[in-house]
């Protein structure tokens, strides 16, 4: 099958586990195509599938949206997707220049998907380019592939939907968030729970190598946004106190809009000597980092508009053996089971995390006793992937 993955800011922005879902199902022998609604950038050179970008240049735009209106099927001039984005905008003000964006280009992406012959298109979140591609798929009598991470949604009720039920198939990567969604669907319609995809088989050859550093590691990997918490572990840290600081460290990988301020905090704390912003790291050697790390502490909080489902860095840690401390928000729960697969605190209980990681650091039999259920745990419940499900669905 020729399948099409609408997303946005690629590869910048789409996160690690759609690029394995994508490699996952080429390796099955569909092709995959990526239909990227922002514009070219230098990191697609190195991959090996092809991409669809959008337009900077207005006079494409434009041709597109005179073209398409000749012929009788401008997105831009049907009234359907333009009263759905109306109400999305109204219910979210401040994206409205995004909106407008998308607009006046999604004639332009029509018509480049129209020439592609594609089987199936696949959508990750309920986003912008969701939308969009959800009328691009209706013109185009497209089976739509749904694929749902959270309980946050950017659309009104009425365009929610309209979305979810515009799909020919749905999957959650979370219980919860099937459970959320299922009150508004078609009843003739379920909505299935498929995990997103890990890297199962690299990661169990992942080995981890003795250190000559005798400190207690703690790691953190993401992107620097306010979602990911960053700056509530540099706050837990400061409480451990001097004691229990001299004896570990903290290494957050990932770059974002939070960089600055959050070396301005470390800096302020004085705790520049023990927490290092490692920046961005290829991911076989991140993977490397994380096994050797005594514990990966995932901070996620939620935000009026944003919240993480499940960090797809929680399950790379279980599989590599490397204990799990979260703030049980989003549908984390689903995987970390407070002493059982890994520990849980209430999300923005900073005192709590603190306390948490002191215990740990300090309790090494503690430690490690959720390391081989999370293990065990993790390679159960993420063998099933979107590629086994389309295999499934071709036989």
């Amino acid at each position: 099958m020729r399948i099409i993955y609408f997303v946005t800011n690629y590869p910048s922005y789409s996160e690690t586990f759609i690029a394995e879902e994508i490699k996952q199902i080429q390796s099955i022998g569909h092709t995959p195509i990526i239909c990227n609604f922002t514009f070219e950038s230098n990191n697609q050179s190195k991959l090996d599938h092809r991409v669809i970008n959008n337009s900077k240049n207005v006079f494409k735009l434009l041709r597109a949206i005179l073209i398409n209106l000749v012929n009788g099927n401008s997105l831009l001039f049907n009234a359907s997707f333009f009263t759905a984005v109306v109400s999305c905008v109204y219910k979210k003000p401040k994206f409205i220049f995004k909106y407008i964006f998308m607009l006046l280009s999604v004639d332009y992406i029509l018509s480049k998907v129209k020439v592609e012959k594609i089987d199936l298109a696949v959508n990750h979140f309920l986003f912008k380019s969701t939308l969009a591609s959800t009328f691009i798929c209706a013109q185009l009598d497209l089976p739509f592939y749904l694929r749902l991470h959270t309980k946050r949604h950017l659309y009104s009720e009425k365009v929610l939907i309209s979305v979810l039920n515009s799909a020919n198939k749905i999957s959650a990567i979370a219980r919860d968030v099937s459970n959320f969604y299922k009150t508004k669907i078609d009843k003739t319609k379920d909505i299935g729970v498929i995990r997103q995809s890990v890297d199962i088989s690299f990661l169990t050859q992942v080995e981890s190598k003795p250190s000559d550093n005798e400190l207690f590691t703690i790691i953190a990997i993401g992107r620097l946004i306010e979602k990911k918490g960053f700056n509530q572990l540099v706050e837990a840290f400061d409480m451990l106190g001097k004691p229990l600081q001299e004896r570990s460290c903290v290494k957050i990988y990932g770059d974002g809009s939070c960089l600055k301020s959050l070396k301005t905090d470390i800096v302020q704390r004085g705790l520049d000597s023990r927490i290092q912003l490692m920046g961005k790291k290829e991911y076989k050697p991140l993977m490397s980092e994380l096994a050797n790390a005594d514990l990966l502490v995932v901070p996620s909080v939620e935000l009026e508009d944003d919240i993480d489902g499940i960090p797809t860095v929680i399950i790379e840690a279980m599989v590599l053996k490397t204990t799990v401390l979260a703030y049980d928000t989003g549908s984390i729960s689903e995987v970390v089971l407070p002493y059982k697969t890994g520990f849980l605190v209430p999300a923005n209980d900073v005192s709590q995390l603190t306390e948490q990681m002191s215990n740990l650091i300090l309790n090494t039999a503690k430690l490690h006793s959720v390391i081989e259920e999370a293990h065990d745990q993790a390679l159960v419940k993420y063998k099933h992937t979107l590629a086994n499900e389309l295999t499934l669905g071709t036989d």
